[in-house]
């Protein structure tokens, strides 16, 4: 169970030399204590021709969603084929690499300790991100609506879904069998993941951390090696599932020695680079599956990690 809220951003446009450069009147660096500020030096400039983008300065990681909204209203202002932002990054796939490799973890198993994470270059200057065609479009488009997601709690296994096939497959963290007293609640909670089917119905940029437990706010987070960084800032996900929303989010954690067991309060967490490739596979009205399989095909009984079968 999480706490979250959104930032409204604010476009103009500004006419440049036969092409439409967008700037964002939104603030694109970010203090430590997460309050965001407007700096103009920070907003990069965009080339454009008909096929491609080409970028003309860095962009950090905590400049990439206002980076990609500009990107958007620039294609969708000078073309008649509606781009969103899942079409413009499937359609550029080595976007999710790159978001991928931002993960603490995988940049400490290079030998590189980052303590601000939002200060990462996610885009270099020189780098071309491709317009798709019309059929690209469409194609994509039609990919999309045929993936789902399905967990299967007590293997503590989310999968990816296109049709029947898996595309991905990650490790997560799940509820605890466990009732406690939440402050951002005000009552008691069953902190068991729930289960059930239905859809994705909301996705939050720029979450704000909360602890459930005393409904405090918190802008820095200990790793598993006791190194303080800073919060990952990838979008969550919160499924409704049989038409009921139990705050039971989908997000990153940022400590990878919880994966594989029930530690939340009942969101499902995984870990920064799978939350990065789930969460663009994961547009408004993908359909979820939450369960409680014990039983897999040539595999022993699944751990009762409820204790469902004494209940």
């Amino acid at each position: 169970m999480e706490k979250i809220s959104t930032i409204l951003i604010l476009p103009f446009l500004i006419n440049l030399i036969g092409f439409t450069i967008i700037v964002l009147t939104i603030p694109s660096c970010q203090n430590n204590d997460s309050q965001r500020k407007i700096n103009e030096n920070c907003i990069p400039q965009l080339s454009t021709s008909n096929e491609e983008v080409v970028i003309t300065e860095d962009v950090s990681l905590s400049q990439y969603f206002y980076f990609i909204d500009s990107l958007l209203l620039l294609f969708n202002e000078n073309s008649l084929d509606e781009i969103n932002e899942y079409v413009l990054v499937h359609a550029n796939p080595w976007i999710i690499d790159s978001l991928a490799a931002t993960d603490y973890y995988i940049l400490k198993n290079k030998g590189l300790i980052v303590r601000d994470l939002l200060a990462l270059t996610i885009f270099h200057k020189g780098q071309v991100i491709r317009i798709p065609n019309q059929d690209e479009i469409n194609q994509i488009k039609t990919k999309l609506k045929q993936l789902n997601i399905d967990l299967n709690i007590p293997e503590y296994r989310l999968r990816v879904l296109e049709g029947d096939q898996i595309l991905h497959e990650f490790t997560v963290r799940v509820g605890r069998d466990e009732r406690k007293f939440l402050a951002m609640a005000e009552h008691v909670v069953d902190l068991k993941t729930k289960t059930g089917e239905g859809e994705i119905v909301r996705i939050v940029r720029n979450a704000s951390f909360i602890n459930p437990v005393n409904n405090k706010a918190y802008h820095l987070t200990h790793r598993d090696d006791n190194i303080i960084t800073s919060l990952p800032n990838i979008p969550w996900l919160e499924p409704e599932l049989n038409g009921v929303k139990h705050g039971q989010l989908i997000h990153p954690t940022t400590n990878l020695k919880t994966l594989g067991k029930p530690y939340s309060n009942g969101c499902v967490g995984l870990r920064e680079s799978d939350a990065w490739i789930l969460y663009y596979h994961a547009p408004l009205g993908t359909k979820v599956n939450f369960r409680y399989d014990l039983s897999l095909p040539d595999q022993p009984k699944l751990i009762d990690i409820y204790d469902k079968d004494n209940k």
